[in-house]
């Protein structure tokens, strides 16, 4: 049995948790103890290249089974591969402390 939990990706304000649902392969999230800056990475097959790149600056928000888990700004975007041999696009954002 496969292992599932609700999520949600807000950028911008626009939750975009449908668009994404077809591509996302992962998120991660490290929670930093103290002063350190937590950190989110977003990770989805972008084989086709229909997904709109998020820009550098703006906020993001996760969600997971309804609780916040991450609030912060998208500090690189990054897309790899070719559409032949299979596209990713990588979202890392940097949390507020």
């Amino acid at each position: 049995m496969a292992w599932k939990t609700d999520w949600s990706v807000v950028i911008d304000g626009n939750d975009i948790s449908s668009q994404m649902s077809n591509y996302l392969e992962t998120i991660t999230v490290t929670d930093k103890a103290g002063a350190s800056s937590d950190s989110c990475s977003l990770r989805m097959d972008d084989t086709g290249g229909a997904i709109r790149l998020p820009q550098p600056g703006g906020s993001v928000l996760v969600r997971l089974n309804g609780v916040q888990v991450f609030a912060g700004i998208i500090d690189s975007v990054k897309s790899s591969g070719s559409r032949s041999s299979g596209r990713s696009l990588s979202v890392s954002a940097k949390g507020f402390d």
